[in-house]
């Protein structure tokens, strides 16, 4: 978990000898986990909302990245959200999806995204995918669509 988070813990792992903490706390923008996982801080519904990109998954040699809600892969199959509150349909406003897109744009490309649901996925180029989905949410939010 990010170190920034870390006020939202509070529970201690009473079963071990001292208590500690049942997490790992990290800082800074990347946490290189292993040579071909690195979590990444994005930002979304809290700043400190991280995605994991797994760059060489075992089946066919292709990253992959796994976002839980910081970006949300829609039933299309090709178009992703970001969002503030899921649930609540409440958007993230448009400076935090300009830094979520320019930190995915840094990342290497990755084939498939994962979201938090079995169904929620991209499945083949799924960097443009989210590039494009970016670019289109900061344009509706702009009027775009509506006339601007």
């Amino acid at each position: 978990m990010h170190a920034s988070d870390k006020h939202w813990v509070t529970r201690k792992d009473e079963s071990r000898n001292p208590p500690s903490s049942r997490y790992s706390f990290w800082e800074g923008e990347e946490l290189q986990v292993s040579p071909s996982l690195k979590v990444v801080r994005l930002g979304g519904h809290f700043p400190s909302s991280s995605v994991l990109l797994w760059t060489s998954a075992p089946q066919d040699d292709k990253a992959v990245l796994f976002t839980g809600d910081t970006i949300l892969p829609v039933p299309h199959g090709r178009w992703c959200s970001f969002m503030y509150s899921f649930p609540n349909l409440l958007p993230l406003p448009d400076f935090v999806v300009e830094s979520i897109l320019k930190k995915i744009t840094a990342l290497p490309a990755f084939d498939r995204l994962y979201g938090p649901f079995s169904s929620s996925s991209i499945q083949g180029n799924a960097k443009d995918a989210v590039l494009e989905s970016a670019q289109r949410y900061l344009d509706s939010l702009a009027g775009k669509y509506h006339g601007k």
